[in-house]
């Protein structure tokens, strides 16, 4: 009897057994369930907001009905990487075979990543879901999806015309160069600034010059636009102006202010020169006039036959006045200067209208390397020192062929 009660326990067992392992629905094969997520926006910045969405469906060919799908989402970290806390989006789900695309969400987040990272990723997932076919199939899902986080940028460059020093008064013009330095890979229309200015902490708010090449009042990463601003120091002294540039960055329906490190520039004047007063000189007894002479014809000045000719400014001289300048060869000249910055550009107009450009370097020597094609005079030139100095370019050798000799006989 027991061995009856035994066998026939078995035969229940099993019989529930294949009962349980029939698929569901009847003929189905295959794992259909699909998970998917969505973010909008996909470029940010701190404290902008990301929208995420998740859709579940479980629609195609042989799909079974699938138990127990736990939906799980999981923000981005301050590292950027997904956090390690699960949001619970839908626990214990049952989507039957052919279930339609059904959306979850919004999931809203705000971007508080930490310097320094440019991707921030969020995951969701499906966790042990049971397959309802034969074999009972585990399911499990996992679907990432990035943004991209940037942090605006806006920079300063501030250029005095002089430094000194110099006897005060002086008059000083100020340029200031503004770029946008946000990432170059981005779309220039979302790091665009707008509402550009530069505030100079003596030169008040100096005016834009040039630079929006495109006309629609933005910064974008290719442009670099130029202010300036004029001011006169009356007395001796230090003075030390410090400017900055700041602008919007509007994207995503918020706009970010935006506000470059400093620059500043400092101009060094002394007191103007004191001229004594001279001592009255006794008046002597007028002596009885000469019989005046006959003028003499003054000499005409002879015209150097080459090197330096023409008075020079004091900050503006040549380095090596014993150059030989003359056409047709190649010949380096340095051209001198005092009290002017780096960068300041000279030109040279040879003879017959061609015109050389050099900079000066840190030490204010310009440097040219010609060759004119004809003689005459060249000139030095520039905001700063105008026809400063000339060279005289002496005319080409001639070259004389050597004769072939005649033979007779």
């Amino acid at each position: 009897m027991g061995l009856a009660a035994t066998a026939v326990g078995s035969s229940v067992c099993a019989s529930r057994a294949a009962a349980q392992a029939q698929p569901s629905p009847q003929g189905c094969s295959a794992s259909q369930l699909h998970l998917d997520i969505i973010q909008d926006p996909s470029l940010v910045r701190q404290g902008d907001v990301i929208n995420y969405w998740l859709d579940v469906d479980n629609v195609g060919d042989k799909a079974c009905d699938v138990h127990n799908a736990n939906v799980t989402l999981q923000f981005p970290s301050r590292s950027g990487a997904p956090s390690t806390t699960f949001l619970p989006v839908a626990t214990g789900l049952n989507p039957p075979a052919q279930f339609a695309k059904t959306r979850f969400g919004p999931y809203s987040y705000t971007v508080a990543a930490d310097p320094g990272v440019s991707v921030l990723r969020a995951r969701t997932a499906i966790d042990n879901a049971e397959l309802q076919d034969i074999a009972r199939t585990p399911v499990n899902i996992n679907k990432e999806i990035s943004a991209i986080v940037f942090t605006p940028s806006i920079t300063i460059d501030k250029i005095g015309s002089i430094t000194g020093p110099l006897p005060a008064p002086q008059t000083v013009v100020y340029t200031f160069t503004v770029r946008n330095t946000s990432p170059a890979t981005l779309d220039p229309a979302a790091t665009a600034l707008s509402n550009v200015t530069v505030t100079d902490n003596k030169c008040g708010n100096p005016t834009y010059v040039s630079g929006d090449t495109n006309g629609d009042n933005k910064l974008e990463i290719t442009e670099a636009w130029i202010f300036r601003c004029t001011l006169t120091h009356p007395a001796a002294g230090t003075y030390t102006n410090v400017a900055y540039a700041s602008g919007q960055n509007e994207l995503n329906n918020r706009p970010v202010p935006v506000v470059s490190p400093p620059d500043n520039w400092t101009v060094v004047l002394t007191a103007p020169p004191t001229t004594p007063p001279t001592t009255p000189t006794t008046p002597t007894t007028p002596t009885t006039p000469t019989t005046p002479t006959t003028p003499t014809t003054p000499t005409t000045p002879t015209t150097p036959t080459g090197g330096v000719q023409g008075a020079t400014q004091e900050n503006c001289k040549l380095a090596n006045p014993s150059v030989k300048v003359r056409a047709g060869e190649l010949t380096t000249i340095r051209l001198k200067t005092t009290n002017l910055p780096k960068g300041t550009t000279i030109t040279l107009r040879l003879p017959g209208g061609k015109t050389v450009k050099a900079k000066t370097n840190a030490k204010g020597v310009a440097t040219f390397r010609v060759r004119p094609t004809r003689s005459g005079l060249a000139r030095f030139s520039s905001a700063s020192c105008a026809d400063a100095a000339s060279v005289r370019v002496l005319a080409a050798r001639q070259v004389v062929a050597p004769r072939v000799p005649r033979v007779t006989g």
